[in-house]
């Protein structure tokens, strides 16, 4: 299967350019990052300083990237500074579906050289691998490139500390940040709640949270609403996975001691799932598909009430598909607070000094600017390609920095005119990276797959998970 195709070609990466340095080789059982000073302590204090006049003639950067979004940015940050006179190289994929980007990305960190990437961007599926795993190595510390210590910045910007733990290495060193606020929620039609539970739940989104067991922990209100939406005709979710994006965030490693665990959060998908599945109530067309994509327009088999994401999931998905619903949508808190998706950027420590001196500069506009010409506020007010001769579009967003944050108009037409930013603080706040490891996506992946057979009835829940671990043993030489 494709998780294994993944794996060994990494490994056959790794292998060819064994030479080259690798990452961190000490213990890999948990998430390595943290808050607190950690080893940044040791930088000198002070503002990170801009530089002026004409810089980087003849200096070319490149760059990283599984999209466009940060790359095309840094095209807007040269046009803002005409002196910054840097050349970049970008090189994107465009999908990372089937783990390609990876095995380039850590081709090109391998071999080195040349088309090494100066910078490269990675999601939250696989940061840690970048940031406290095999290729640790070569992420460049934040405090050593701008000179200064960064942790009393990102204190000033007040980014949210699960953006800070995945981009922190084992040594408390803070070697990559993200930019968007990805805190989820639960995003629904106020129109079918108030065909379901009454007019009530067209205006009072309280009401909702109460009903669906909002940050309780757990999903048995959830399940209740579920039964009431199935009696009224209408699908609680669109599939099973749309609970397993928020479920299998559990703030446990599925690796403890190199043995692969399955904590009680992770557990607990197979009776939701199950009950999801065997009470009908979702639409099982998978996700990020046309199903999908229909069920979001209520043009699906059957209406479909809500889906689990954060903000972009609303700005560049929902919003998209939502054809006539849009405006008739409201948010709250998921029954788990989870996060899904981010981008942090990291500097390859190989990088010339002329190169690290350029993306000191872009770093620090990206991640840690937080003035009105900052990339974060640009950025999260949709604003960022105004009088630009840059054609690339932009929604409102939620960004890292609570400064920046609270300055926003975080009101969207799509919920209605509510505001989204209390319900994704709220569950960034909640929400801790612990649980992240460098195998993340095929353990999900496979946990997923074999779940499905259970919840159709083709093999009991213990066969299941005897399948499940034997899978993890023989792609991934990891024993239960």
């Amino acid at each position: 299967m494709k998780r294994k195709l993944l794996f060994l070609a990494t490994v056959m990466v790794v292998a060819l350019f064994a030479f080259a340095a690798c990452g961190s080789d000490d213990d890999d059982n948990g998430n390595g990052g943290g808050g607190g000073g950690g080893a940044d302590a040791g930088a000198p204090e002070g503002a990170f300083v801009r530089p002026t006049g004409p810089r980087g003639e003849g200096v070319e950067i490149v760059i990283y990237g599984w999209n466009d979004e940060l790359s095309t940015a840094m095209e807007r940050y040269k046009e803002m500074n005409p002196d910054f006179l840097f050349t970049f190289r970008p090189v994107t994929h465009f999908t990372d579906w089937d783990g390609s980007y990876e095995i380039g990305l850590n081709a090109a960190l391998l071999a080195g050289g040349a088309d090494a990437p100066d910078v490269f961007f990675v999601e939250s599926a696989f940061v840690v691998n970048y940031t406290q795993y095999e290729f640790a190595d070569f992420a460049m510390p934040y405090s050593e490139l701008l000179g200064v210590n960064v942790r009393p910045l990102i204190e000033a910007a007040e980014i949210s500390q699960f953006i800070v733990d995945a981009g922190t290495n084992r040594q408390g060193e803070v070697v990559g940040l993200g930019f968007q606020h990805t805190g989820a929620g639960f995003i629904y039609r106020r129109d079918l709640a108030a065909e379901i539970w009454g007019d009530a739940y067209l205006n009072d989104t309280s009401l909702m949270a109460a009903r669906i067991g909002s940050e309780s922990g757990n999903w048995d209100a959830f399940l209740a609403a579920a039964a009431d939406a199935d009696a009224a005709g209408i699908s609680m979710l669109s599939d099973m996975e749309d609970a397993w994006q928020a479920i299998r965030n559990s703030p446990n490693p599925w690796v403890v001691n190199d043995r692969l665990v399955i904590d009680d959060q992770r557990m607990s998908y197979l009776d939701i799932g199950k009950a999801l599945y065997q009470g009908g109530f979702t639409n099982v067309g998978g996700t990020w598909n046309d199903s999908w994509f229909a069920d979001m327009s209520g043009t699906g088999v059957r209406p479909v009430l809500g889906f689990l994401g954060p903000a972009w999931l609303i700005n560049y998905i929902l919003a998209g598909n939502a054809g006539d619903t849009h405006g008739d949508w409201g948010l709250v808190g998921a029954p788990e607070a989870f996060a899904w998706g981010g981008t942090w950027s990291i500097v390859n420590r190989n990088s010339s000094q002329e190169v690290h001196d350029g993306l000191a500069e872009l770093i620090y506009w990206l991640k840690l600017d937080t003035s009105d010409t900052g990339f974060l506020y640009l950025f999260g007010s949709g604003t960022l390609y105004d009088g630009s001769a840059i054609d690339y579009s932009l929604e409102k967003d939620m960004v890292s920095s609570q400064v920046v944050q609270r300055r926003l108009d975080s009101t969207l037409p799509f919920l209605g005119g509510q505001d989204m930013a209390p319900v994704f603080v709220e569950a960034g706040r909640v929400f801790t990276t612990t649980g992240w490891g460098p195998f993340d996506r095929e353990i999900n992946g496979a946990f997923a797959d074999h779940a499905m057979g259970y919840f159709r009835g083709e093999t009991t829940r213990e066969e299941m998970l005897d399948d499940f671990r034997q899978e993890i043993q023989d792609t991934l030489d990891i024993s239960s």
